[in-house]
């Protein structure tokens, strides 16, 4: 993409051109930048995490409140989690993409939530599972509100 082509004429390349075009620096600027970058998505998981746990968990005990840190804790330590980035996957960019789309259902930004579900589905396929859940929970947020 770098040169003006198509990542597909790439035999092997199966992913979406947006990571394509997101990894460019790596050639330009900093040979590290994709690892860099699927870091990054890594903390911003722990930190959409907490949010998420914390909505979650407002009306609760603050037992529970303590329980959304330790969950945050195990992602952000996760030997797996960090292996995995640091060799270059970019499944923590969907992970972002799906948890920011779940955060903003919680807030009730259902547009931003929809277009942050799309590019998830968009890098890979397997969120479209998710779908039926987001399905059922806006079904019932709208039930809620007419009665």
């Amino acid at each position: 993409m770098a040169e003006g082509y198509s990542p597909f004429l790439r035999r092997t390349y199966r992913y979406t051109p947006l990571l394509a075009l997101m990894l460019i620096p790596n050639i330009y600027i900093f040979k590290v930048w994709g690892k860099l970058v699927f870091c990054i998505a890594d903390l911003a998981i722990g930190v959409l995490l907490s949010k998420i746990l914390q909505l979650e968990a407002f009306n609760l005990k603050s037992t529970r409140r303590l329980s959304s840190l330790t969950i945050t804790c195990f992602w952000l330590f996760n030997p797996i989690a960090v292996n995995v980035s640091t060799r270059g996957n970019s499944e923590s960019i969907v992970a972002v993409l799906v948890l920011s789309s779940l955060w903003l259902v919680q807030k009730k930004k259902i547009i931003l939530s929809a277009i942050m579900y799309g590019l998830s589905v968009h890098f890979k396929i397997y969120p479209i599972i998710y779908s039926l859940a987001f399905f059922c929970y806006l079904g019932a947020s709208q039930r809620d509100k007419k009665k």
